[in-house]
């Protein structure tokens, strides 16, 4: 039994737990091999999210609520940053409706439904990449949205925002160990919202003074997510069986 996440790993029954493995999805370099040479260089912060919003499920309102606060601290400047996004109309409507909130709608940039090269060439060419998710306790964790996966490939740092109870969420975890970009738990609101603040402001200073953000990671930790240690660890466990 393959299960993508370790919460799903433990919703199997005690009696058939020996006959699991936990594989994640992952990324493939290869997708991105004529992708990241155009990348281009622009003066303003460009803050990019790509794929659905799953009806509202998915929610970045605490991230537009940051970016308002750094707006009024004149932390940053409003002229200095867009939130460009790629999907659906419909998406569109409800990801503008949140930075609406907080007075952002201005800054909302619309791509439209792209073909995935694309939406990964415009992943490329952004400063910061948003991620959304949700969990709960009750479901026992587990949810890792695959567009994480892609983005480990873009070569920008990530804001993962995860909404719902869930405490010490797979998918945080994943962000913090790769050390590619800050994860927020709505659980964990207090500490995590402080955190991301501090975040984008440090990387808005670093795009000021410097033309780009910081990004790094942890490579051999990004490593794991690579298809072909995957592949090398599914191998692992079928010749295990096979023993």
């Amino acid at each position: 039994i393959i299960g993508v996440s370790k919460g799903i790993c433990r919703r199997i029954p005690a009696k058939n737990r020996k006959k699991v493995c936990c594989i994640t999805n992952g990324y493939d370099w290869a997708d991105r091999k004529e992708i990241d040479k155009e990348k281009t260089e622009r003066k303003k912060m460009i803050f990019t999210f790509t794929g659905s919003m799953y009806g509202g499920l998915m929610d970045l309102s605490v991230f537009f609520c940051a970016i308002a606060e750094l707006l009024k601290k004149e932390v940053i400047i409003q002229d200095t940053i867009e939130f460009h996004f790629a999907g659906t109309s419909s998406a569109y409507e409800i990801f503008q409706s949140q930075a609406a909130k907080y007075g952002l709608s201005n800054c909302c940039i619309n791509h439209g439904k792209l073909l995935r090269q694309d939406a990964m060439r415009l992943q490329g060419n952004s400063d910061i990449l948003l991620s959304a998710s949700y969990d709960y306790e009750t479901n026992k964790g587990g949810v890792i949205t695959g567009k994480i996966f892609e983005y480990m490939t873009s070569g920008c740092p990530v804001i993962s925002i995860i909404t719902g109870d869930i405490k010490n969420s797979e998918l945080a975890d994943i962000v913090r160990k790769t050390n590619i970009g800050i994860a927020y738990e709505a659980s964990h609101h207090k500490r995590d919202y402080q955190q991301l603040l501090q975040y984008l402001e440090d990387q808005y200073k670093e795009k000021i003074q410097n033309g780009k953000v910081r990004y790094e990671p942890d490579k051999e930790e990004l490593r794991k997510y690579d298809y072909q240690e995957l592949t090398k660890k599914l191998k692992r466990f079928m010749d295990k069986l096979r023993k």
